[in-house]
């Protein structure tokens, strides 16, 4: 089993000499979010739902409704709970965040409160205390005129693939929306490495371990 972590190819100047450098320690792919989603979309189709569950575990076979989310960005780094992503995404300063449906992008979140259940009123784990007066415990992905993929126990088939009214009516009330990268299209530096590598050896779950990672990629890099 591997753990992807996936960097912004601004980070480095010679894209065919990081590969080679980075392919000499872990196996190394560029790939762009949007083929990625694409690719991933029929396999968790074919998934079930499940809540809590576990992105590294369950995948591709079971998903909550913040793992699938997670998931489709393969390798790229956002907090496991759906109040955590809204709070991150708020505060990824170059990133232009859609205020409104209508400048929601393929690959944006959409962030709801369904009224029933464990709805979070403040960050978990990203900034614990932080509140969120609206409340939030669902998040989906917007797709393409005005569709959205989520994972949701109302689902008949726990994932689907919905019209956003659709979405609105299983999910609830529209809290806000989420943009993750700049550029859906633009390349990234995907890199594999074996979940029982050393470096995981002494390092917590999460974004520790993600950003301890990403110091490590880049350290090669360099």
């Amino acid at each position: 089993m591997n753990y992807d972590i996936s960097i912004d190819t601004s980070t480095c100047t010679h894209t065919e000499h990081t590969l080679k450098k980075l392919n000499a320690h872990y196996p190394t792919q560029l790939i762009s979010p949007y083929n990625e989603i694409q690719k991933r979309i029929p396999v968790v189709l074919n998934a079930q739902y499940k809540n809590p569950s576990n992105m590294r575990l369950d995948a591709p076979n079971f998903f909550s409704c913040s793992s699938l989310v997670s998931y489709l960005y393969r390798g790229i780094y956002i907090p496991s709970i759906s109040i955590d992503k809204y709070l991150y995404v708020k505060n990824l300063k170059n990133i232009p965040q859609p205020k409104n449906k209508n400048d929601c992008v393929y690959g944006d979140m959409v962030f709801t409160n369904t009224g029933k259940g464990n709805i979070y009123y403040e960050s978990v784990e990203y900034i614990p205390g932080t509140k969120i007066p609206e409340g939030i415990d669902h998040v989906g992905m917007y797709l393409t005129e005005d569709t959205v993929i989520h994972a949701s126990r109302a689902n008949p088939h726990g994932i689907e693939i919905q019209s956003y009214e659709k979405f609105l009516e299983i999910s609830g009330t529209c809290v806000g929306y989420g943009r993750l990268v700049k550029n859906i299209h633009e390349p990234r530096y995907c890199i594999s490495i074996p979940i029982n590598a050393d470096i995981f050896s002494t390092h917590k779950k999460g974004a520790d371990l993600y950003f301890h990672t990403q110091k490590h990629i880049l350290e090669i890099i360099n």
